[in-house]
């Protein structure tokens, strides 16, 4: 998992590879982000499904002192759906000398090769709505990003002799060095260790974690917490319902050396029906979410310019994934101390998750 972070940031950082040529004006970085945007979202979203999966799998019981108890593992994974593998957006940009010369390369060997210089500088000079096109962090290797600078018309002043010279550069499609790394991954997987523990007044604790990270690579620290809270309200109430019925909400935060920052919420209605016994059970369950993923990156770029300058670009942006909302549907059986679940999840990328875990009841 750690991997598919590095992933991230380095994709990421590709952008300003390619739009720092000799100056990072601010409708660049803008335009980076954007692209960024577009480029990563699978992951954001993808992730930001999949930490949000797996956290119940029976309402909190309704009763006002007990002991419930389990400790285990969660696997989790989103699926990716079709037509993530491309994207295509569209902002201003200012290009630098090398993309001009390509852009200019029509002229070689024309008759109006010796304005090609000051085309240049025109060109440089100002901005252009450009559409950008190819595959996102889960697309193919073998395809690349492209930038579509479109036709434009220019009138050219050689100083020289105060004449003014029109000229329409046709439309050119730029490919750029980034392409996709994931190969059209069809799945993007997670797991963590979760702790609950209740029932006092109808309401259940839930916390999630992983080991701290011992091989520490260039990126820092993976830390990594998670909490929630279950509560059924029928604790409260005389009649006894149907079914187990609880509100809950769930947070949690995942660092990667402060670079990469992921935090999501959740809330929603869960419900559930034990058919059994405390100790030898299946549970059916269900539940209706409201959930928000947000990615930070911040990350601090030294490059060399084309003046052989070094310069640190400080990238600073959030991406919001695009998971809303989720149905969940799943089952979880009891034998003895054992306990585990599965269930589907539906929403803007469906999800599968599933666990096992040691648990007492009293």
């Amino acid at each position: 998992m750690k991997k598919i972070f590095l992933i991230f940031v380095i994709s990421s950082v590709l952008f300003i590879g390619l739009f720092a040529e000799e100056t990072l004006e601010q409708n660049l970085s803008n335009l980076y982000q954007d692209v960024a945007r577009g480029y990563t979202m699978p992951i954001v979203t993808g992730f930001g499904t999949s930490l949000n999966s797996g956290w119940f799998h029976s309402a909190s019981r309704s009763v006002t002192w007990g002991l419930d108890f389990e400790y285990g593992i969660v696997a989790m994974g989103s699926f990716f759906p079709s037509g993530e593998s491309t994207f295509e957006t569209d902002g201003n940009i200012r290009f630098g000398r090398n993309d001009c010369e390509v852009i200019t390369s029509f002229l070689e060997g024309d008759s109006l090769a010796y304005i090609r210089d000051y085309l240049i500088e025109s060109i440089m000079a100002q901005d252009f709505l450009v559409e950008i096109f190819g595959p996102t962090i889960v697309g193919s290797s073998q395809d690349s990003i492209h930038i579509v600078f479109p036709e434009q018309d220019f009138i050219i002043l050689i100083p020289d002799t105060n004449e003014e010279i029109p000229i329409t550069v046709p439309e050119i499609i730029l490919t750029t060095p980034v392409t996709g790394l994931l190969e059209e991954l069809p799945m993007l997987p997670y797991f963590t260790i979760q702790l609950s523990i209740g029932t006092i007044y109808g309401t259940k604790f839930i916390f999630r974690f992983l080991p701290k990270s011992v091989n520490e690579d260039e990126m820092g620290n993976l830390k990594y917490f998670g909490f929630g809270v279950q509560h059924n309200p029928n604790s409260w109430l005389k009649k006894e319902l149907p079914l187990d019925i609880c509100a809950s909400i769930y947070g949690q935060t995942l660092s990667i050396g402060g670079i990469l920052i992921v935090e999501s919420t959740a809330l929603g209605i869960n419900v559930s029906k034990t058919y059994g016994y405390k100790m030898l059970n299946f549970i059916p369950y269900g539940g209706l979410m409201l959930e928000n993923t947000v990615t930070k990156l911040k990350y601090d770029l030294l490059y060399q310019n084309f003046s052989g300058d070094w310069e640190v670009h400080k990238i600073r942006f959030e991406i919001e994934g695009e998971n809303n909302t989720r149905l969940t549907l799943g089952v979880s059986f009891r034998l003895a101390i054992l306990n585990a679940n599965f269930d589907y999840n539906i929403g803007k990328y469906n999800s599968i998750s599933g666990g096992i875990g040691v648990a007492l009841t009293f």
